[in-house]
């Protein structure tokens, strides 16, 4: 569908007025329900993505998930299913902002904004975790801000239940590395402490204006969620009260036994060391009654179940009578032991080594190759002559409307946010990425400019410039660094060559 300018047309009883922006499921459009005479946000999935089976499974998680959720800070759903082909959901229309547009304007919040915000999500996540699901993508682009400061949790569109192992292979890629807990990246057991995590890191970057960690790379994001400490918020932006220091430093302990027991003791700790309150007397410690398959380790808080669903007002929401740990305001690492390193398995240690290994033969080679080249390709002492040998190649313009993960601007494709671009290519007729994920999974995705249809292929193959992906029609894509390939049953359909290509 193009957007400029947008013509509205009708699916079903919607009649879609704008679009309000896309995502790796599919895109959200401002409609108006005929049937009911209202205007709702309106979210499709992809053509292509409704005839694949694990992202029709996924999109019908996310409907069942966020719908039996009935608490005022998610986003309620009034209906999903499928229209003319196409999976959706019918969901409230929210005016206003969020975070992440909040920072670009105001760079950053007050402390009392940012935990005002922080409360209600953890009301959102509390309701998510006590019905067993996780959200899995908290960052701040999905915080929706509303009129009055009224926070909303969206888009849970990658949350699952705790005991669905169905989709770890497809979640294994899925969300955002800076907001990403340690177990997510090592394949660890993931429980509502996940969650916490990513929530810690959206309170430092609204306090801050940026997130903990910044790493240049995914390689060095990783490393630094699996093992550097998070720097102290005081001292990243001064005027951020230190005693959130030891809140923050506990919601981002690389052990998930070391955060908080919920995301509403968090916040409510939060809430305290920005105010100087002190924790009340002779609290209880009480595990979390919650969903099947809830795996978090031994808790030091009450519980309230009826608190998380009562509903709340613009002003700051009234909280469970929770016991937080006391905060020492000038300790980063107070409420805690010293940290330890979380302990690697040996298959993860032996993947370190190989990496290692291939690095340094790489190095070596390469090493080799300039030594050889400064020889001017080997030397002949017999007849005292140096044989030189020059190779003339036609140079692609690198793609200018691209960055480290795909293209800058509409329609080309992007990769999310923890893929990063392996080659970006343009022809006359298509535009191609192909992103790389962790633990070395590949996508293919590309956009047919003259028909406007998208391509999305996971489990792409190759290296370098040469990749390989072959679809669910049987159609399939090669890229070199000369051209894309794309043919069916051994026939060549194009043969596109490359007006601009960029391989990183």
């Amino acid at each position: 569908m193009s957007d400029e300018p947008f013509a509205e047309r009708q699916i079903g009883p919607y009649v879609l007025r704008s679009l309000l922006g896309k995502g790796g499921m599919g895109e959200v459009y401002e409609a108006f329900d005929t049937s009911k005479e209202r205007v709702v946000a309106l979210k499709l999935l992809s053509p292509e993505l409704s005839h694949d089976e694990t992202f029709r499974e996924r999109f019908r998680r996310e409907s069942y998930a966020a719908a039996r959720l009935h608490e005022p800070h998610v986003i309620p759903i009034h209906d999903f299913g499928e229209i003319d082909g196409r999976l959706f959901i019918d969901m409230r229309l929210v005016r206003g902002s969020d975070v992440r547009k909040l920072l670009r304007t105001e760079a950053f919040l007050s402390p009392s904004r940012a935990v005002h915000i922080t409360e209600q999500v953890a009301s959102a996540l509390d309701a998510a975790h006590h019905d067993g699901l996780l959200h899995r993508d908290v960052k701040p682009e999905n915080v929706l801000v509303a009129d009055g400061d009224f926070a909303y949790l969206a888009d849970f569109g990658i949350a699952r239940s705790f005991t669905d192992s169905s989709l770890t292979s497809t979640q294994a890629t899925v969300g955002t590395c800076q907001y990403m807990a340690p177990e997510r990246l090592e394949d660890g057991k993931v429980g509502p402490g996940a969650d916490i995590y990513s929530l810690a890191c959206v309170l430092f970057e609204m306090l801050a204006g940026v997130p903990p960690f910044r790493g240049a790379s995914l390689g060095q994001l990783v490393r630094q969620h699996l093992s550097e400490p998070p720097p102290q918020v005081s001292l990243v932006r001064p005027g951020v009260p230190q005693s959130l220091d030891a809140v923050i430093a506990r919601g981002l302990a690389k052990n998930p036994a070391e955060r908080f027991a919920t995301a509403g003791e968090f916040a409510e700790t939060a809430r305290r060391a920005l105010t100087g309150a002190t924790p009340p007397p002779n609290a209880t410690s009480v595990m979390p009654t919650m969903g099947a398959g809830f795996d978090q380790p031994e808790a030091t808080t009450a519980w309230s179940q009826t608190a998380v669903h009562q509903p709340t007002t613009a002003g700051p929401p009234n909280r469970p009578n929770t016991a937080p740990q006391p905060v020492v305001p000038t300790q980063y690492a107070a409420p805690m032991a010293p940290h330890q390193p979380p302990r690697r398995s040996k298959a993860t240690t032996a993947t370190l080594v190989l990496l290692v290994l291939a690095v340094l033969a790489l190095a070596g080679a390469f090493g080799w190759l300039v030594w050889t080249t400064k020889l001017g390709g080997g030397s002949n002492e017999a007849k005292g002559t140096t044989t030189v040998t020059t190779t003339t190649t036609t140079a692609i313009t690198p793609v200018p409307d691209a960055d480290a993960q795909g293209f800058t601007s509409p329609p080309g494709p992007r990769c999310n946010g923890v893929e990063s671009a392996a080659i970006v290519g343009r022809s006359k007729g298509w535009q191609v990425v192909v992103c790389k994920g962790l633990f070395g999974r590949y996508t293919f995705k590309a956009v047919d400019l003259q028909n406007d249809d998208q391509v999305s292929i996971n489990g792409a193959s190759g290296s370098g410039s040469g990749y390989t992906a072959t679809g669910r029609d049987g159609r399939t894509y090669e890229t070199t660094d000369e051209h894309l390939v794309i043919s069916k049953n051994g026939d060549v359909i194009a043969d596109e060559r490359w007006t601009a290509f960029t391989q990183n």
